[in-house]
């Protein structure tokens, strides 16, 4: 898959997720959603760039790509606020 400028997604835009969730044990599952939310400035600094999305991602996803336009533009991912907090996960897009 060729990778994209996360810069092109919007909030709303379509995405999918392909991998081998937990639900489908062995076999390769796509999952179909939507951009619900985005990593914003604040005070002129930028965060990790970070997608909220809603799409339903089980265990056998992390590290699946998150793909808009036939592009990877992500990489599927939990993070918790005690993890983000602490700075343990940063994610490239």
């Amino acid at each position: 898959m060729r990778l994209a400028n996360s810069d092109v997604v919007s909030l709303g835009a379509a995405v999918c997720v392909p991998g081998y969730s937990g639900v489908g044990g062995w076999t390769l599952t796509v999952t179909d959603g939507a951009v619900s939310g985005l990593s914003l400035e604040r005070n002129g600094r930028h965060p990790p760039p970070w997608f909220k999305v809603a799409a339903a991602a089980n265990c056998g996803q992390s590290g699946a790509p998150l793909v808009h336009r036939g592009a990877v533009v992500g990489i599927m991912n939990m993070a918790t606020p005690r993890v983000l907090k602490k700075g343990l996960v940063q994610l490239p897009v």
